[in-house]
């Protein structure tokens, strides 16, 4: 199985724009706004979040199509490559920024009708990799939680063969945080391991103290239910009948 990540947004679109690469290659830039919901601790309630989380939508299939069916307003559902850049603001370097892209297929955007009930917004994660450690920890409200590492190398589809390889290059590291029961993960997950986590995404930004740039950590929150060891087919269709 080729490791990956993919990322799956639902909001409302800001605006639809039809741009040129570079390279001379049209694609169209959709901007895309999530309004996150939190659970009041002390209410019990959902609350809105002040600011929705903003993502840039890329699209380079059927252009023509898609221009014509998604306009501002709409609320849709996309799923694609995440591509996430730190950079540094060029009139105060000590700030740091972020731009979060997603590169997605015309298929895989679908308008959602609203008409029957509300639609809750939001961002989940698909994250397949090697694990590189694992490890129990308690959180700030005396909760169990488990840890991993997970390493994700990058892969790019060769035009010569047709097939996926692997480049030369760092892969991407994800800190997984699972809640539930983490003592039958523990059991069954071990460094090295190829798992697929689904969860729901926090990326954030630091400055790293070595050479002074931006940087990105990478951060997944799921429940026990959505991690499937993959390398370990026995483990993988029991915990599934649980």
């Amino acid at each position: 199985m080729k490791e990956e990540v993919k990322i799956t947004v639902k909001g409302r679109v800001g605006r639809v724009e039809w741009k040129v690469t570079k390279s001379d290659k049209d694609y169209i830039n959709i901007a895309v706004a999530v309004n996150k919901k939190f659970k009041d601790k002390v209410t019990g309630e959902y609350i809105q979040a002040a600011k929705p989380d903003w993502y840039r939508i890329m699209v380079f299939t059927n252009l023509k199509s898609l221009s014509e069916n998604i306009k501002k307003g709409d609320l849709i559902t996309v799923s694609g490559t995440l591509s996430a850049r730190a950079y540094k603001n060029k009139e105060d370097s000590s700030i740091p920024h972020i731009d979060l892209s997603i590169i997605a297929k015309t298929k895989d955007i679908a308008k959602i009708e609203t008409s029957v009930k509300p639609i809750k917004q939001e961002t989940s994660i698909t994250v397949c990799g090697h694990i590189g450690y694992t490890e129990c920890k308690i959180d700030k409200n005396n909760k169990d939680y488990f840890v991993m590492s997970v390493a994700v190398d990058k892969n790019h589809k060769s035009k010569a063969i047709g097939e996926y390889v692997q480049e030369d290059t760092k892969p991407d590291w994800y800190r997984i945080m699972v809640y539930g029961d983490i003592k039958s993960l523990s059991e069954n997950v071990k460094k090295g391991d190829l798992i697929r986590v689904v969860g729901t995404p926090s990326i954030e930004l630091y400055i790293d103290k070595n050479n002074n740039e931006p940087k990105i950590a990478y951060a997944v929150f799921g429940k026990t239910k959505n991690v499937t060891n993959i390398t370990n087919t026995r483990y993988d269709l029991q915990y599934h009948q649980q």
